[in-house]
C-alpha cells in the first residue's frame, strides 16, 4: 500500500469519526430538548390546572353570592368558627354598609372613554371588617378599594371605573348595568353585591 492510499485511508477514517461525533452530538441535543419540551409541557398543565381551578372558585362564589359560602371557608376551620361563635355575639362582629348600592352615571359617551363612580364603604360593626378583594362581572369594570381593613366606624372609597370602548366595536350601547361583588368577613353578608349602571352613546 503507497504512500497516498495510506493518506486516503487515514482521511476517510478522520472524516467517518468526526460524522460519528457529529451524529452523536446532534442525538443528544435531540434527547435534550425532548426532556425540555416535556418538561414545559407538564410545566404548563400544572399552571392551567391551577387557573382553571382559581376560576372555578370564582364562578362558584359569583353564583352562590345569593346565599353566601360556608363560614368555615371565611373564618377557618370548623372548631375555630364554633369557638368564636360562642365567645362573641353577632352584635360584636364587622359589618360592611356600601353606599350607594346601585350607583347611575346617567348618560355617557364612548368618545370620553371611560367614567367613574364612587362607592363609600363603612364598617357600622363592633369588630375590624377585612375585605379580602372585589370581582367585577366583565374585564370592561374595575374597582380599585384603597383600604382593605376598616376599624369600627371607618369608611374608605372604591372608585369603580367602566370602560365603554373595552370591547371595540362590539361594546355595548344603550342601557348596560354592570357588578362589582366585595368579599369581607362580615357573616351576615360576606358577598356583597353593588350595581354600576349607565346609559351609552357613541
Amino acid at each position: 500500500m503507497n504512500f497516498k492510499e495510506n493518506k486516503n485511508r487515514i482521511i476517510g477514517i478522520i472524516i467517518l469519526f468526526t460524522l460519528v461525533l457529529i451524529a452523536g452530538f446532534l442525538y443528544k441535543q435531540n434527547h435534550d430538548l425532548q426532556d425540555r419540551l416535556a418538561y414545559l409541557e407538564a410545566e404548563a398543565s400544572e399552571e392551567r390546572a391551577e387557573l382553571e381551578a382559581q376560576i372555578a372558585k370564582l364562578d362558584k362564589a359569583e353564583i352562590t353570592t345569593q346565599k353566601g359560602p360556608s363560614l368555615a371557608d371565611l373564618f377557618g376551620t370548623v372548631e375555630e368558627v364554633q369557638a368564636e361563635t360562642k365567645q362573641t355575639p353577632t352584635s360584636l362582629a364587622p359589618k360592611l354598609s356600601v353606599t350607594p348600592e346601585l350607583n347611575d352615571l346617567g348618560t355617557i359617551s364612548k368618545a370620553n372613554g371611560p367614567a367613574t363612580a364612587r362607592f363609600v364603604l363603612t364598617n357600622e360593626g363592633s369588630r375590624n371588617l377585612e375585605i379580602s378583594y372585589a370581582f367585577t362581572s366583565c374585564g370592561c369594570t374595575a374597582a380599585p378599594i384603597e383600604d382593605d381593613v376598616l376599624e369600627p366606624g371607618q369608611s374608605t372609597n372604591m372608585d369603580v371605573s367602566y370602560d365603554p370602548n373595552y370591547y371595540g366595536q362590539h361594546a355595548d350601547l344603550g342601557q348596560i348595568v354592570k357588578s362589582v361583588t366585595i368579599i369581607s368577613n362580615d357573616r351576615d353578608n360576606p358577598f356583597y353585591k353593588v350595581q354600576l349602571q349607565a346609559n351609552v352613546v357613541p
